[in-house]
C-alpha cells in the first residue's frame, strides 16, 4: 500500500472502532499527514490552511473553495482524494456536504467546532508513528 492509503486505512479504522461516520483535519498538519505532503497553508502563522480534509468510510475529500481549487488540483490533492469546491462566501454549502457525506452521522476533528467531537485516541497515536 502507499503512504496516503495506509493512512486512509488508519483513519477509516479509526472511525469504525469510535462509531464516527467522518473526519476533518483542518490544521496546516493534519492536511499534509493525510495527503502525504501536502501543503494547505496561505498564511504561515494560521494553523488552519484553505483547504481540509474530510474522509468518511467510504470515500476521501480534499474540501476547498472555489478560487483555490485549480492551484490544489494542480499542486496538492493526491490520488485517492476528490476535490470539492464552493464559493468562498458559502461555508454553509460546505457544511452541508459534510453531513450528507458523513450521511448524518458524528464527525470527528483536529480542530472540532460546535458538535463535532475531537480525535480518536487511535488516530491521535497513529498521527504519531513515521511510515517508511
Amino acid at each position: 500500500m502507499t503512504e496516503i492509503q495506509t493512512k486512509l486505512a488508519l483513519v477509516r479504522d479509526a472511525l469504525a472502532e469510535a462509531g464516527l461516520a467522518g473526519l476533518r483535519l483542518r490544521g496546516v498538519d493534519g492536511f499534509a499527514w493525510a495527503t502525504g505532503g501536502g501543503d494547505s497553508a496561505v498564511l504561515l502563522t494560521d494553523e488552519a490552511g484553505v483547504a481540509e480534509v474530510l474522509v468518511t468510510e467510504t470515500d476521501a475529500f480534499v474540501l476547498t473553495d472555489a478560487i483555490e481549487a485549480p492551484r490544489l488540483a494542480a499542486e496538492v490533492v493526491p490520488a485517492g482524494f476528490t476535490l470539492w469546491h464552493a464559493p468562498w462566501q458559502a461555508p454553509e454549502a460546505r457544511e452541508a456536504f459534510v453531513r450528507d457525506a458523513a450521511q448524518g452521522g458524528p464527525v470527528a476533528s483536529d480542530r472540532p467546532l460546535a458538535d463535532e467531537h475531537p480525535l480518536p485516541d487511535a488516530l491521535v497515536r497513529a498521527r504519531r508513528r513515521l511510515l517508511p
